[in-house]
């Protein structure tokens, strides 16, 4: 902990301070309820983030860590790329959704002197609001499953046979519910380590909600992500258990592929877990993949532009006489969407962020390290199957965990 971050647990909270707990709680509040209010998140982090991120500047105490450097070098090289872009008439416009790399980074600085001022009463109040409405939006998004009426959003479902939450898209909701459902897994397996910060029930409330809510989503990326990911947060907690949770893990995946080889597929929703390698959906994905491949070969160094590739993706396809020429969109994939779009150092530079990311959090001694380490490979596996770097609503939620992660913080015991 930086010596700023130490004299501010010896002063009053500050309006600057308080301008970041109101980012907080509108993350708590509307994370999984109001795209547009959680936008509110940004509006009140940016001057805290700015000032304590220049004072360190100044005082010449800012240690970045690599993972830091790998996401600055990502706003770089992505801001490049839209610059060199020739076809993007709205340079300004693109370049602002750069915010969400920019105030997460930017928001490390902000946390850093606000939470070691925060009372045990506060964080309490912060992460129950944060189960209360993700709780609440993931019961409402089932109930639209089984009656097509989501109560919540006074309307009927977006996806009759697929949870939403309370957003538009189950995709968006899946991979986005996933990372809050592997936090909970770990608060649950550390409850002991919690309880001062939130009630019993409410977290097994908040864990099966979410969880239910991942898997009626039907997003099969999340879902895998999450088996995959889950494992990790008993590595820590017993050698014994997680070895026994990767091989049921592993029948699990084997059940699912020879399932997937046997199986006749319909295009019957109820099927959608369990679609072979040619089934449309998949062979949409491949398209874009090569789609991807594609641009960045012919623009190996700035891509196409950030955020761009989606522009040019039926071009592409139809250029080198790929499947589904009339179906344009983003990469499918968090690696591809930026090779195609921000070249190759664009690629270079999330991977970077995810592995020294990973590393990061894994290295910690806290209660947080798995919890976070589990939450980056959630993130990491899920982008391997959509373009959730791209995604407003995951992002905010992305970038929380990244910026709280990278604050040093005696929240809770060491895990050893």
């Amino acid at each position: 902990m930086s010596d700023i971050t130490e004299q501010c647990n010896n002063t009053k909270m500050s309006w600057i301070d308080k301008l970041t707990l109101y980012s907080l709680y509108s993350l708590a509040l509307f994370s999984f309820t109001s795209t547009s209010a959680t936008a509110l998140s940004h509006i009140f982090i940016a001057i805290p983030g700015c000032y304590y991120f220049f004072l360190q500047l100044k005082e010449r105490v800012w240690q970045p860590s690599k993972s830091q450097l790998a996401l600055l070098g990502l706003i770089a090289i992505s801001s490049l790329s839209i610059i060199l872009a020739p076809d993007i008439s709205d340079t300004l416009y693109k370049l602002t959704k750069l915010k969400y790399f920019l105030l997460g980074f930017l928001s490390i600085f902000a946390y850093q002197a606000l939470l070691p001022k925060l009372t045990t009463k506060q964080r309490r109040l912060l992460i129950t609001l944060f189960a209360v409405t993700i709780t609440l939006a993931s019961i409402s998004g089932i109930i639209g499953v089984f009656t097509g009426y989501n109560p919540l959003r006074f309307r009927a479902a977006s996806e009759n046979v697929r949870a939403t939450g309370m957003y538009g898209m189950s995709i968006t909701y899946g991979n986005g519910v996933m990372l809050p459902a592997l936090i909970f897994s770990g608060a649950l397996l550390w409850y002991q380590r919690f309880e001062e910060y939130i009630n019993g029930k409410l977290l097994v409330a908040a864990w099966v909600s979410t969880l239910a809510g991942m898997v009626l989503s039907l997003t099969r990326g999340a879902i895998l992500s999450y088996l995959l990911s889950a494992p990790i947060l008993l590595w820590r907690y017993s050698k014994r258990v997680f070895w026994i949770a990767v091989g049921i893990v592993t029948i699990i995946l084997v059940s699912i592929f020879i399932t997937i080889s046997t199986m006749n597929y319909s295009s019957n929703s109820t099927a959608r877990l369990f679609q072979p390698i040619n089934s449309t959906s998949n062979t949409v994905r491949i398209s874009q993949y090569l789609a991807a491949w594609h641009a960045f070969i012919e623009n190996p160094l700035t891509g196409v532009g950030f955020r761009n590739f989606e522009k040019h993706s039926c071009k592409i396809k139809k250029k080198h006489q790929l499947s589904h020429q009339d179906w344009c969109g983003h990469a499918h994939n968090n690696l591809l969407e930026l090779l195609a779009g921000a070249g190759i150092l664009g690629f270079l530079f999330l991977l970077l962020f995810h592995i020294f990311w990973f590393m990061e959090s894994l290295a910690r001694q806290d209660i947080w390290g798995p919890l976070l380490a589990t939450s980056v490979a959630g993130f990491f596996l899920s982008g391997l199957f959509q373009s959730t770097i791209i995604d407003g609503e995951n992002m905010f939620v992305v970038m929380f965990l990244y910026g709280i992660g990278q604050v040093q913080t005696r929240w809770s015991k060491s895990t050893t």
